[in-house]
C-alpha cells in the first residue's frame, strides 16, 4: 500500500530516520493500548516492538488510527517491525494479536526516503546469545540504516551496542523492573569497492533488528 510512495533524494543520502519515543508495559494481555505518547511529526513511520514470552503472537498494529503493515516478524511475532503512517502529535498505539501475561516494549521512530518493498529492508532476530554481528548484503553506495530493539532475560540484565550511537542509544528500564535498550545508527560512506559491512555487536538475551538498505 505505501510501496513507491516515497523516493531515494537525488543527493544519494540513505534513508532518514529519527526516534520518538519508546513505551513499556508489564502483564500485557493483547489487544494493548498505549496511550497517549508522542505519535513524531506526521508522515512515515516504523514501529519496533519485542516481547519476552514467545507465547506473544502480534497481529496488527496501529498509530494514531492507522493501521500499519508488516516489516519483518520475529519467530511467532513476538517481535518485529511494522510500517505506516502516522498523523504525529500524541495519541495511541494499539497492538493486536494474542498472548498470556507479556512483558512488552515498542518503540517508534520517523523514517524518510524508505520504499516499503522487500528488497530494500531485512530483519534479523537472537535469542540468548552473547552477541549478534550483522553484515548486510546489497547495500547501496549511499549507505543504509539499522534500528535495533533488545530485551534481556532478567531484571539485572543489560544490553551493549556497538556502532549503534549515531542517532539514540540508550537503556532504560521499563515496567516491572525489566530492562530494554533501543538504538539506530546509519551507515554512509561507502564506494562500490569498499563495501564495508562493519555495523554493530548485540549482547542480550532477546534481540531483534531491521536493516534498510
Amino acid at each position: 500500500m505505501f510501496a513507491g510512495h516515497k523516493l531515494r533524494r537525488a543527493s544519494s543520502a540513505p534513508v532518514s530516520i529519527s526516534y520518538v519515543t519508546t513505551s513499556s508495559k508489564s502483564a500485557v494481555t493483547l489487544p494493548q493500548t498505549y496511550s497517549s505518547i508522542s505519535l513524531g511529526s506526521a508522515g512515515f513511520m516504523i514501529v519496533g516492538l519485542t516481547s519476552q514470552e514467545v507465547t506473544t503472537n502480534v497481529t496488527g498494529v496501529s498509530v494514531g488510527g492507522n493501521a500499519f503493515s508488516l516489516l519483518y516478524k520475529a519467530g511467532t511475532g513476538q517481535s518485529g517491525f511494522w510500517y505506516g503512517e502516522t498523523p504525529g502529535g500524541t495519541g495511541n498505539v494499539v497492538v493486536s494479536g494474542t498472548s498470556s501475561s507479556s512483558r512488552m516494549a515498542v518503540a517508534l521512530w520517523n523514517v524518510e526516503d524508505f520504499v516499503n518493498d522487500a528488497a530494500n529492508y531485512t530483519g534479523y532476530t537472537a535469542a540468548n546469545v552473547t552477541t549478534l554481528d550483522i553484515t548486510p548484503t546489497g547495500q547501496p553506495i549511499d549507505g543504509w540504516c539499522v534500528l535495533g530493539l533488545t530485551q534481556p532475560g532478567n531484571a539485572t540484565g543489560s544490553t551493549t551496542w556497538t556502532n549503534m550511537t549515531e542517532h539514540w542509544d540508550a537503556n532504560f528500564t521499563g515496567a516491572s523492573g525489566r530492562p530494554y535498550s533501543v538504538a539506530s545508527s546509519t551507515v554512509t560512506g561507502l564506494t562500490t569497492q569498499n563495501k564495508k559491512s562493519v555495523l554493530s555487536s548485540i549482547s542480550g538475551a532477546r534481540s531483534v533488528m531491521l536493516v534498510i538498505r
